[in-house]
């Protein structure tokens, strides 16, 4: 991930119910701030939330009935090889 460019959380459409963001690589924590956002996320500027480096999280809760896109968040970091874990319900999946 550039710095200053907003990447999606889903490469195409994927409705959820809800669903979490949480900071971290593969092989551990961030160095830096990831940003969440929509696709104007900016680190410099424009963030919905931040998430600091060591394992923090952000929960959506969405109104039951309602559905949201994965693709339509966005996120932006301050370091390039950071990163976050997605986890989520999915519309066709339990209440």
């Amino acid at each position: 991930m550039e710095p200053g460019t907003p990447v999606p959380l889903a490469s195409s459409s994927t409705l959820v119910r809800s669903f979490e963001v949480q900071a971290g690589r593969a092989d551990g924590d961030n160095v830096g701030t990831v940003y969440i956002g929509d696709v104007t996320v900016d680190k410099d500027s424009k963030q919905l939330f931040r998430l600091k480096p060591s394992g923090a999280g952000w929960w959506a809760l969405i109104p039951l009935g309602v559905m949201v896109d994965l693709a339509a968040y966005f996120i932006d970091a301050d370091t390039a090889t950071d990163g976050v874990s997605i986890h989520y319900i999915p519309v066709d999946g339990p209440v």
